[in-house]
């Protein structure tokens, strides 16, 4: 070998914050294993250090998660989610819509 560190898929510590991610090699939350993530602040010192907050979908708290615990997803992965996050959207928009014509209704 050359001694040169091979190409990994996963990036330099730091930089998964903002970035899409699929959680994997979860031991204490194996049901989490495979769904899509936006990480945010890494933790470079202190109690969490070289965890990345991430916030799960349903679960209450943000978890801190070890970069190693995150992949780029494929590019299937990424329109499947990317989909949902716009109908997501939407559908909190039409709510807030109703919410206000529901109010003007009933002034």
């Amino acid at each position: 070998g050359s001694g040169a560190p091979s190409s990994s898929s996963s990036p330099e510590p730091a930089s998964w914050e903002g970035r899409m991610a699929v959680l994997v090699g979860l031991i204490a939350k194996p049901k989490l294993n495979g769904k899509i993530v936006t990480p945010g602040k890494f933790h470079a010192t202190g109690k969490l250090q070289g965890r990345y907050d991430v916030k799960v979908s349903g679960e209450g708290q943000a978890l801190a998660i070890k970069g190693a615990n995150l992949r780029r997803p494929s590019a299937e992965e990424r329109r499947g989610e990317l989909i949902a996050r716009v109908v997501e959207r939407e559908v909190e928009e039409w709510k807030a819509e109703q919410a206000v014509d529901m109010a003007l209704d009933s002034q």
